[in-house]
């Protein structure tokens, strides 16, 4: 991923031709302002260089990442005890993978996955999982792990 500096007045004439094309003679009245509010966020999120994670960089620096997703977030919170978060568990291998980042950038948090057990099924299954799903995943068998991964959560057993 990379920065990109976009051209916002002809993002919002393109937008604003849409909308003309869906409702002829459409007012340009004050509602525009949301348009160019919404235009200049998505210009100020593309023109920002992106963040990856990098090892050790810290659960503060994990946390303004753009690896972040639903899930690894509230592990994060479950793990680290220093802030709460909406619950949400990896449903495929995209999500477990930015669990896996999550541990890459705050590795003092790995120690404490078996605390996820208890938290769901689901989580008690990636607790219980997760070393041999790690390796999945580091020898580029996401497939496998999808599959794992959904057959483990519907067994319903165990945890």
């Amino acid at each position: 991923m990379k920065a990109y500096n976009l051209n916002q007045l002809k993002i919002i004439a393109a937008i604003n031709a849409e909308m003309n094309r869906q409702h002829p003679n459409i007012p340009a009245d004050n509602r525009m302002n949301v348009v160019i509010e919404a235009v200049n966020s998505i210009c100020a999120e593309y023109a920002r260089e992106p963040v990856d994670i990098t090892s050790a960089m810290g659960l503060g620096n994990w946390l303004v990442s753009d690896k972040v997703g639903a899930s690894s977030k509230y592990m994060a919170s479950i793990l680290s005890r220093k802030f709460v978060s909406r619950y949400a568990h990896p449903h495929d291998s995209d999500d477990f993978i930015r669990c896996i980042g999550l541990i890459k950038a705050a590795p003092e948090l790995e120690d404490k996955i078996l605390f996820m057990f208890g938290e769901s099924h689901e989580w008690s299954c990636i607790a219980a999982n997760w070393n041999s799903w790690k390796l999945l995943v580091e020898n580029g068998e996401l497939d496998t792990l999808n599959e794992s991964m959904q057959k483990t959560y519907a067994a319903k057993v165990g945890y």
